[in-house]
């Protein structure tokens, strides 16, 4: 019979607290640098070990065929069917604006030698943003586009997924909103709880 975790140790493993005793912040702005001098061994504060927190919202605006900026806001889903190797991520936002990033066909999935990876359109990355209304724009990269899709997976273990894609550049197929640059043109993956 397994008992569940106390709330104390759920609440330090999702918010990335220490779990060692001491006072982990002592450090100032002057030692505390990435400069590989490993003095502060016990120290870190420069370190986002596990799941991170929910990146929502975040925003990134388009320019060229359509200047807009793009806010997601909710969190739609996050699939990896036993037995496939596809994965796929939603993301919804306001003014009927969805993002799908997804691989076809070349995802290992979590576990030994799968999920944390590189994946490019040559794996299948495409990335999907498209506006809900009738003739709303339908804009791509990745795979069979114009436009490079890189996606980096940090992590995932079988539950939780997390990392982000970048693009060069997207284009609307529907041609209505013509050929767009994205930026910041890295968009968070991040997926708490995937359907399997």
């Amino acid at each position: 019979m397994t008992r569940p975790l106390p709330l104390w140790l759920l609440l330090s493993l999702l918010l990335g607290c220490p779990t060692t005793g001491g006072d982990d912040d002592d450090s100032t702005e002057a030692d505390d640098d990435d400069s590989g001098d490993d003095d502060d061994a016990g120290d870190d504060d420069d370190s986002t070990a596990g799941f991170p927190a929910s990146p929502l919202p975040f925003s990134f605006d388009l320019a060229g065929g359509l200047a807009e900026t793009i806010t997601i806001d909710t969190f739609g889903s996050c699939q990896n069917f036993s037995g496939s190797s596809d994965f796929r991520q939603q993301w919804g936002g306001a003014n009927s604006w969805a993002l799908r990033v997804q691989i076809t066909g070349n995802y290992p999935g979590a576990g030994a030698g799968g999920g944390p990876g590189t994946y490019t359109e040559a794996d299948g990355v495409l990335v999907t943003l498209l506006r809900n209304v009738a003739n709303g724009e339908f804009f791509q990269a990745g795979a069979s586009t114009a436009h490079a899709a890189t996606l980096v997976i940090e992590g995932d273990d079988g539950t939780n997924a997390w990392g982000a894609v970048t693009v060069d550049g997207m284009t609307d197929t529907a041609a209505a909103g013509g050929t767009v640059t994205v930026t910041p043109d890295a968009i968070p993956v991040w997926c708490s709880s995937i359907q399997h």
